[in-house]
């Protein structure tokens, strides 16, 4: 069922990126990218849609991007590239679980800002 999902999602963004295509010079040019990606089956950045090189990470970076997302352990890792990889890590505030500071907002540092 995994890899039905998984080609469901590569046709989806397939389909997606040829929509894209006729749309505009620099929207085709990403698409393109996309596109070439898919057919090298290259990993895709799940946030910015941009190709990259895959590279192991250690246990405790994953755990961390996991806990600040909340991504439940039954799913996959997700697939990052590495300056989304560090916009996640950073973004975290650190002092959210600190005894004595209030958790009542969103301990990521973005979502503070949008309240």
């Amino acid at each position: 069922m995994r890899w039905l999902r998984k080609w469901w999602q590569t046709y989806k963004l397939a389909r997606w990126a040829t929509k894209v295509l006729a749309e505009s010079d620099m929207a085709s040019v990403q698409a393109k990218a996309i596109l070439q990606a898919l057919a090298e089956r290259k990993p895709i950045c799940r946030t910015c849609l941009k190709p990259y090189d895959l590279h192991a990470r250690p246990f405790g970076e994953w755990f961390q991007v996991r806990s600040i997302l909340m991504i439940p352990d039954r799913e996959p890792d997700p697939m990052l590239c590495d300056s989304c990889f560090e916009a996640v890590v950073t973004t975290f505030n650190p002092h959210a679980t600190n005894v004595g500071t209030s958790n009542s907002g969103p301990t990521n540092l973005v979502l503070q800002k949008l309240h």
